[in-house]
């Protein structure tokens, strides 16, 4: 019995060097999944951040063209009685290319006739 013993304490000893080096492999490999598990978790928070804040500008956006401006309502000269009679300054190439800037000039003129 006790040589079968003698036999067995080195297979005894290899089992528990597996045992402790699974353990080991084990531990390393939820460590792993951890740092994986932390990176996806950040990506998602990122992506819920980057969506939440398309919504936001989608809704902004959505807002803006909704938006009705008491300058749709004001009654001014059609486009080309401006070109023919405003002045010079305010019938550039410049502004006429550029809707905003033609709106302002009309806006502008129409306040000079007016103060006039």
């Amino acid at each position: 019995a006790t040589t079968y013993l003698a036999s067995l304490t080195p297979i005894l000893a290899q089992l528990r060097a597996l045992g402790r080096r699974v353990a080991e492999d084990n531990k390393r490999s939820k460590g792993k999944v951890a740092e994986r598990r932390a990176e996806v978790d950040e990506s998602r928070l990122r992506l819920q951040n980057l969506e939440y804040e398309r919504s936001q500008l989608e809704g902004e956006i959505r807002r803006c063209k909704e938006f009705v401006s008491v300058f749709q309502d004001i009654e001014l000269r059609d486009l080309s009685e401006f070109q023919a009679v405003a002045p010079e300054e305010l019938r550039t190439e410049q502004i006429l290319s550029d809707p905003h800037s033609l709106m302002l000039a009309r806006l502008e003129y129409e306040l000079i006739e007016r103060q006039q």
